[in-house]
């Protein structure tokens, strides 16, 4: 669970979760091509 120190305006939590969204989508951009490149060796 996430916690922050303090009261945090809307604008940095709105860009915390813009990068964790970026970063969800990236690891699953990895997780598609290792998958297809598994099932392309199979």
């Amino acid at each position: 669970m996430l916690r922050w120190s303090g009261e945090v305006d809307l604008t940095s939590c709105s860009d915390l979760l813009d990068d964790f969204l970026k970063r969800i989508k990236t690891v699953e951009n990895e997780y598609r091509r290792t998958m297809t490149d598994l099932y392309q060796a199979s």
